[in-house]
């Protein structure tokens, strides 16, 4: 998880901050400083209960999870160790977190298994949320199927898949950068790259492809060049190349900067903010969809 940075204060870019924090200012500074330590804490207690809502998830998001997670397994290196088929991994891996939420095992502990966000508000029963995620992990499964990538990644050894150690972290000018990329893979003399991620803009994909590029050359002494970048998304079931970006890289790592130096503002002021019970930040329309509704203490 994300939140679990050591140093807030530090300067961080990574898509999923930039998502949080167009989606409320509050929320951001409520992810990512207030309530880490929840899990010492009574379960009563505001920030333990801050604690579990970091965890939840929206459907769309849930699904969306289960997808790429086993398409990791399938294709790493050592994963899927009983040879199964694509969809049951996919499927298993859901109704494995089903039955956990049906335990209530979220309850006892947050990281067992991720809540669905639209349940916990009381949008959504359990059984109608689990029936709508079987149904679109489904879709997802046979547009995936019907693509051209399953034919094209069966052509790539498995040991040229890079190894699935979680998400890519990099310093450039003191700013860390993490990128979640789910399938790299050694092609020849090149390297190639999918992304399954949800991103609102074609520039932040344009972006996010120049950034691997730099973690490449930085990191694997790779010259830019010789990466190819795909963008697939699961839902649409649509795959799209990365031509490049117009922008200097220059001006690409000079915007994400001040991005980030924007969000990590945000959080010191707030902070300071806090202890005189001041929020800097109203409420939004967005406020009944928020995993902290309820919990942000942000007055109307």
């Amino acid at each position: 998880m994300e939140f679990e940075a050591p140093d807030w204060r530090n300067l961080f870019s990574s898509n999923a901050r930039r998502k949080r924090f167009r989606f409320c200012p509050v929320g951001y500074y409520l992810y990512h400083v207030a309530g880490r330590d929840g899990y010492a804490e009574t379960r009563d207690d505001w920030h333990y209960q801050l604690y579990c809502a970091k965890f939840m998830l929206p459907l769309d998001a849930w699904n969306r999870r289960f997808f790429r997670a086993a398409l990791r397994e399938f294709y790493r290196p050592g994963g899927n160790p009983r040879k199964l088929p694509l969809p049951v991994l996919a499927t298993g891996m859901m109704e494995r977190e089903m039955l956990a939420l049906e335990r209530g095992e979220h309850r006892r502990d947050p990281k067992l298994a991720a809540a669905i966000l639209e349940v916990e508000l009381g949008h959504l029963r359990l059984a109608e949320a689990c029936g709508r995620a079987r149904g679109e992990l489904e879709r997802m499964l046979a547009l995936f199927a019907g693509s051209e990538l399953p034919e094209y990644l069966s052509g790539v050894a498995r040991f040229d898949f890079w190894p699935d150690d979680g998400p890519l972290r990099f310093e450039l000018g003191k700013v860390e950068f993490l990128l979640a990329p789910d399938l790299v893979w050694r092609d020849g003399g090149r390297l190639g790259v999918l992304d399954c991620g949800a991103y609102a803009t074609e520039q932040e994909k344009e972006r996010t492809a120049e950034l691997f590029r730099a973690y490449a050359l930085s990191r694997r002494s790779l010259a830019p060049e010789v990466v190819r970048f795909g963008f697939y998304d699961p839902v649409s079931g649509k795959l799209a190349g990365d031509a490049g970006s117009a922008e200097p890289f220059t001006a690409i790592f000079q915007a994400l900067a001040g991005e980030a130096a924007l969000w990590r503002d945000c959080l010191v002021d707030q902070d300071a903010a806090l202890p005189v019970g001041r929020w800097l930040h109203s409420r939004t329309e967005y406020c009944r969809q928020c995993r902290f509704f309820g919990l942000c203490r942000v007055e109307p």
